[in-house]
């Protein structure tokens, strides 16, 4: 299927994640990230990251088009409740995970269910700066956690 082959060459790309925190939490922090990270997955802390991802990912179809792929069926630039619905099933608890691919497929976006980052893979400089923008007025922040080589 060309959406997968696809997918597994944005794999290999360079990484940016949207995420609540400004920058890596250092492996010998004597901060509670785990502790924290956990409150965020149990409690409702978990949906309104969640919903700003999804306010982000509904601006970015105002510019771009979609093929979201989700549970094995790619559609393009679906409906926005079908959308919706795909993303909070995505962040349900089951371990489900989505695709989006932007810019006829030379970008991609992973929404994961255990993550409470949202992935975004090989954007170029325009789609980069409209993330950073649209990351910014949700009170999340963007940075390249993964280089092209």
């Amino acid at each position: 299927m060309k959406v997968d082959k696809m997918i597994d060459k944005l794999i290999k790309k360079s990484v940016y994640v949207i995420d609540p925190l400004p920058e890596k939490v250092p492996k010998d922090s004597r901060g509670q990230y785990l502790t924290i990270e956990n409150f965020w997955h149990e409690g409702s802390e978990a949906k309104k990251i969640c919903r700003k991802f999804e306010r982000i990912i509904f601006k970015l179809n105002c510019y771009y088009d979609m093929d979201v792929k989700f549970r094995g069926t790619c559609t393009r630039n679906p409906e926005p409740k079908k959308l919706q619905t795909w993303i909070r099933k995505c962040v349900s608890g089951k371990k489900d995970y989505m695709n989006i691919l932007l810019n006829d497929g030379e970008a991609m976006v992973i929404l994961n269910e255990d993550d409470t980052i949202l992935s975004i893979y090989n954007p170029d400089k325009r789609l980069l700066s409209l993330i950073e923008r649209l990351s910014a007025a949700e009170g999340l922040f963007v940075r390249q956690i993964w280089e092209d080589k």
